[in-house]
């Protein structure tokens, strides 16, 4: 297996689990992504559990890509609220 193909790994725990650099977690799942590519195939080239790296693709994937904003309402400390219809 080529040296260039392992994911890069950031840190071995005293217990032997690696961590993984993002960058080469994010360009892994790039690659399983795209169109007949087999996850299996690729884990096992790059030196991981096909699991672990299902694992990475629901995160993903999961993630939310668009933050959401929300419109909100100042009201007075005198509890008044302004007339309906009125929009601030």
């Amino acid at each position: 297996m080529d040296e260039g193909q392992k994911l890069a790994v950031r840190l071995v725990g005293l217990n032997g689990r690696r961590r993984f650099d993002q960058g080469s977690k994010d360009r892994l799942v790039a690659a399983c992504l795209e169109p007949g590519a087999s996850v299996s195939k690729l884990a096992r080239e790059h030196g991981v559990n096909a699991n672990l790296v299902w694992k990475w693709i629901r995160k993903h994937t999961q993630s939310p890509s668009i933050i959401a904003v929300f419109d909100i309402c100042v009201y007075p400390r005198s509890g008044r609220r302004p007339e309906q219809g009125v929009r601030h």
